[in-house]
C-alpha cells in the first residue's frame, strides 16, 4: 500500500486518519434501561424512547405521551498484554443517558391514520472515556527507525528551519519533530536517507554493520469524550397494522487523546550534532482534542403481520460533520545532548527538548462523512407474557470519507488518498442483536439481551499486511476486534409511572500498535502489537411517566 503523503498543505497537516474515521463511526449499546436490558433490540418493536435513535418508526407504537430520563454507573477495566507483561487499569464514572419526551395526538378514526406522534430525545451514543498503557520489552525495532523510513526522501534542507523558511509549513510534522529532536540523522554522504537511533535485528537496512542497540518502551494513553445524538422524530399508526417514522439526528462530538510514548535505548545510533550517551531514551508526547457537529435523517417502517409476528426496517444516511482538530507534540531526548546555548563554547549541555511550533496548540478544520446504516428487524409477541426479537445491521464502513474544509479529499494529490485506504482496509460491518423480556405479572417485567458488533477491520490489516494511514504527529492506534454485550433488566409499572433497571457487561478486544508497519521493498518495519481486552460493567435506572 502506497504511504501517506508527506508533502501537504497546512489544511491537511493533521485531520483524521482512517482508524479515526472507524472510531467516530462506532456506538455502544446506550440509552434507557428498558433498551439496554434487551441488548438493543427494538428495531421491530419500538415504543421505547432509545429506539427513535434506531428505527423512528417505533414512535408510531406510542398510544400516549410519555417523558423519559435514565442514568447510572460505569466500570470500564482494561488489561493490555505485551511483551513487558500485562498492565492493568480501571476508570469508574456516573452515566447521563439519556432523556426525552413523546407527544400523541389521535385522529379519533378507527382506521387509517389512527395517531400522529411527534418526539425528542437526547441518547449518549459513546463514551470514549478510559486510560490504559502498554509495555514492552526486546525492541527488535524502533519509532525512530518508523519515522526514518516515512522521511526518507525528504532533504535535509526541506527539514531545516531558516529565517526566510519554515518546514511545518510545508512537511508532515512528524518528520519534522524528529529531526528537531534528533531522533532520527542522515547517513554519511546523503541528504534525503535517514537512519533511526535504534539499531535493531528488525531494522531495515542497519546503519553500521550488524545490530548494536537494544531497549525497551511504553505507551501510555488517555481519552476522555462522548458523541451525542439529538433526535427529533415524528411518525403515525396506520389501522395498527403500519407504522412509519422520519427522524432527524443532530451529533455532536467531543473527544480528548493524551498520549505518550517512551523508548529506553542503549547504543543509540546517531552521526548529527550532539553528544551520544550510552544508554538514553525518548518520550514523544501528544495532544488531540476533535470536535464535531454533524446531522444524518433516518426512515423507518415497521409491521404488524399478525398480532403474534412484527417486522421492522430502518436506514441511516450517513452523519456528516464539520470537524476541528487541536492539537500539539513534543519530544524529550536524553539520548542526545547539546549545549543550552550553541554560541557559547562553554555551555552546559543538556537533554533535547522539542516541540511542535511556538509551544502552541495548532488547529485543523476538516469534513467527516461517517457510515451509512441499513437494519432489519423482526419480533414475536407470546401473549401477554413476553416477547423475542432479533435486529440485524450492516455498517458500511468502507464508505465513509474525509476531506478538508473545502471538501477535497485528504492527501489528494496522489492516487491514494484517506478514502481509498478507508474502502481498502475496512469492509461492511455487522452487528447482530437478539433479547427477550417476560412478564410475571401486569406490573413486573424481566429482560435479558445478547448483542455482537463485528469488526469491519480486514484481515490484511490484522496480519500487518499493509502500512496505515495516521495523521499529523500521533503515529499509534488501535484496530477494534469484535465487541459482545451481555444484559439483563428489570421493570416495575406503578400506574403511569414506571421504574426500569438494568445491567450490561461488554467486552472489547482490540489491537494496540505503537506506529504502523511500513514497507520498503521486499523488507519491513514491523511494530509489537498489544493485546487490549476490555471489561466494561454498566447499572443503569430510567424513570418514565405516561400521560
Amino acid at each position: 500500500m502506497a504511504a501517506v503523503m508527506l508533502c501537504m498543505s497546512m489544511s491537511v497537516l493533521y485531520g483524521q486518519g482512517e482508524t479515526d474515521a472507524l472510531k467516530f463511526a462506532q456506538s455502544d449499546i446506550s440509552g434507557s434501561a428498558r433498551y439496554m436490558g434487551m441488548a438493543g433490540a427494538f428495531g421491530a418493536l419500538g415504543g421505547d424512547i432509545s429506539s427513535l435513535t434506531q428505527n423512528p418508526a417505533g414512535i408510531g407504537v406510542y398510544r400516549s405521551s410519555e417523558m423519559v430520563a435514565t442514568f447510572g454507573f460505569e466500570n470500564m477495566a482494561n488489561e493490555v498484554s505485551a511483551s513487558g507483561g500485562d498492565a492493568r487499569s480501571s476508570d469508574f464514572r456516573f452515566m447521563f443517558n439519556n432523556i426525552g419526551a413523546i407527544g400523541t395526538l389521535n385522529t379519533g378514526k378507527t382506521s387509517g391514520l389512527l395517531n400522529f406522534n411527534f418526539g425528542f430525545a437526547y441518547n449518549r451514543l459513546k463514551n470514549f472515556n478510559r486510560s490504559y498503557q502498554a509495555k514492552f520489552n526486546n525492541l527488535e525495532t524502533s519509532l525512530t527507525n518508523y519515522i526514518a523510513d516515512k522521511t526518507n526522501g525528504i532533504s535535509v534542507w526541506d527539514l531545516t528551519l531558516t529565517d526566510n523558511y519554515d518546514p511545518y509549513d510545508y512537511l508532515s510534522w512528524l518528520p519534522v519533530l524528529a529531526y528537531e529532536s534528533s531522533l532520527i540523522s542522515p547517513y554519511p554522504d546523503s541528504d534525503a536517507d535517514y537512519f533511526g537511533l535504534f539499531n535493531g535485528p528488525n531494522t531495515i537496512g542497519y546503519y553500521n554493520g550488524s545490530p548494536t542497540s537494544s531497549g525497551s518502551a511504553g505507551l501510555w494513553v488517555t481519552e476522555k469524550g462522548r458523541i451525542d445524538e439529538y433526535t427529533l422524530n415524528l411518525g403515525g399508526n396506520i389501522s395498527d397494522r403500519i407504522y412509519f417514522g422520519l427522524g432527524v439526528g443532530i451529533l455532536d462530538i467531543n473527544y480528548t487523546q493524551r498520549t505518550d510514548y517512551m523508548e529506553n535505548i542503549t547504543n543509540p545510533e546517531y552521526l548529527g550534532p550532539g553528544e551520544v550517551q550510552p544508554n538514553g531514551s525518548f518520550n514523544l508526547r501528544n495532544y488531540l482534542h476533535t470536535r464535531g457537529t454533524g446531522v444524518n435523517l433516518k426512515l423507518g417502517l415497521m409491521a404488524r403481520l399478525t398480532n403474534y409476528w412484527r417486522v421492522g426496517l430502518a436506514f441511516h444516511t450517513p452523519t456528516v460533520y464539520t470537524m476541528r482538530d487541536e492539537y500539539a507534540a513534543s519530544v524529550r531526548n536524553t539520548a542526545i545532548w547539546e549545549p543550552a546555548d550553541p554560541a557559547d563554547e562553554q555551555s552546559t549541555w543538556v537533554p533535547i527538548e522539542r516541540s511542535t511550533p511556538d509551544n502552541h496548540i495548532y488547529y485543523t478544520d476538516y469534513r467527516y462523512s461517517s457510515a451509512w446504516k441499513l437494519m432489519a428487524s423482526t419480533a414475536f409477541i407470546l401473549g401477554k407474557k413476553g416477547l423475542v426479537s432479533f435486529d440485524y445491521e450492516y455498517t458500511a464502513y468502507n464508505r465513509m470519507r474525509l476531506s478538508d474544509a473545502d471538501g477535497v479529499a485528504l492527501y489528494g494529490d496522489y492516487d491514494s488518498n484517506v478514502d481509498d485506504f478507508i474502502r481498502t482496509d475496512f469492509k461492511g460491518g455487522h452487528t447482530l442483536r437478539l433479547g427477550g423480556e417476560y412478564r410475571p405479572t401486569t406490573q413486573f417485567t424481566l429482560r435479558a439481551g445478547y448483542a455482537a458488533q463485528l469488526s469491519p477491520v480486514t484481515k490484511t490489516v490484522f496480519d500487518m499486511d499493509v502500512e496505515v494511514v495516521t495523521a499529523g504527529t500521533q503515529p499509534m492506534y488501535t484496530l477494534n476486534r469484535d465487541t459482545h454485550y451481555v444484559t439483563a433488566g428489570a421493570g416495575y409499572r406503578f400506574g403511569r409511572l414506571y421504574l426500569d433497571a438494568a445491567y450490561v457487561h461488554r467486552i472489547n478486544r482490540e489491537d494496540v500498535l505503537p506506529y504502523s508497519p511500513v514497507f520498503i521493498g521486499e523488507a519491513a518495519d514491523m511494530p509489537e502489537v498489544a493485546k487490549l481486552t476490555g471489561h466494561t460493567n454498566s447499572l443503569v435506572l430510567t424513570l418514565g411517566y405516561k400521560f
